[in-house]
């Protein structure tokens, strides 16, 4: 049969199943054959013309009729992933696959493994609202949780700028020091602030502060990670200071302390900030638990001053 023979007795089909009363994937899987072969072409005005006679013909809505489509896609894109078995009995009702299609975006798993169970008989529409339900839940609870650590980490930043900069006799013996709280962004790296001193036209020294905010009971997992930040940070900087929340149990800080120290990274020091979340002001206090005493292995801090010089030369250009 020819394209244009194949579309005209589609419409004919549709109107044949309505009249037999036959089952929704009937109608999904002739819908969805002229979908993909793009029969309509050349036999309707416009793609929208066909779907108006295709749901005139079966007595469904267009709505109804490509949510049909795209059920049947999820079923056939999923068996072909042998992921799931085509349904033997194509009386399955469309609203629950169309729950299982849902749910697989969220959680493909939970998806499958009720798949599983409908096609069994096992599940009923209610149970997979239900779990549906729980996943939207949770994805929510997620989105939620990030969020607020996100602002979490921000007032913590915002704090430790605001009490490292006002305590500055604390970082250093050094007067006439300058705290940048934007340095200039590298390639490299990308300190939280910096201190640091001229000496004329040159840059005497720099030292280079990480806000690290990590929630205490999410440290230990992340302690391979810090590490590798301070380790590398730590080359470019006279001093690199690390300044953390304060953790009810010490452990946590006392192993990074440890680490640092079997790395031989002197030039690393560590301070917290104690209730960085307090108002008024006042309430908030800083604490420092190790201060460097050595050098960065190996020394970097040229390549870091050149860059901060440029910074300062353009800076200094756009204001005049």
């Amino acid at each position: 049969m020819t394209k244009k023979g194949r579309s005209s007795n589609v419409l004919s089909q549709l109107t044949a199943l309505k009249k037999m009363r036959r089952g929704w994937w009937e109608f999904a899987e002739v819908i969805r054959d002229v979908e993909t072969q793009k029969l309509w072409i050349g036999q309707f005005d416009s793609r929208s013309e066909w779907q108006r006679q295709a749901a005139q013909a079966s007595g469904y809505t267009i709505e109804i009729l490509r949510r049909m489509v795209q059920i049947r896609n999820f079923i056939a894109l999923s068996t072909s992933k042998e992921e799931v078995p085509s349904p033997a009995d194509k009386s399955i009702s469309m609203y629950s696959l169309e729950i299982i299609n849902r749910l697989y975006d969220i959680s493909p798993k939970k998806a499958i493994d009720l798949y599983a169970d409908l096609l069994a008989g096992k599940v009923t529409l209610r149970k997979l609202r239900s779990a549906y339900d729980e996943e939207i839940e949770k994805t929510i609870n997620y989105v939620d949780h990030h969020r607020s650590f996100r602002r979490m980490q921000q007032v913590f930043v915002d704090s430790a700028h605001q009490l490292v900069s006002k305590n500055l006799e604390m970082f250093t013996e050094e007067m006439d020091v300058t705290y940048l709280e934007n340095p200039p962004m590298w390639r490299y790296i990308n300190p939280d602030a910096i201190i640091f001193k001229l000496d004329g036209n040159n840059i005497e020294f720099a030292d280079g502060f990480l806000y690290l905010y990590v929630a205490e009971k999410s440290f230990p997992r992340n302690m391979q990670n810090i590490l590798e930040r301070v380790t590398f940070r730590a080359n470019f900087f006279r001093k690199l200071w690390i300044v953390m929340q304060h953790y009810s149990d010490f452990k946590s800080i006392q192993k990074l302390i440890e680490d640092l120290s079997t790395l031989h990274r002197t030039s690393v020091g560590i301070a917290t900030i104690k209730d960085f979340q307090d108002y008024p002001e006042e309430t908030k206090s800083i604490q420092l638990h190790v201060i460097p005493s050595g050098g960065p292995l190996p020394d970097l801090q040229e390549l870091y001053r050149k860059v901060l010089m440029g910074h300062l030369s353009e800076s200094s250009k756009k204001a005049n």
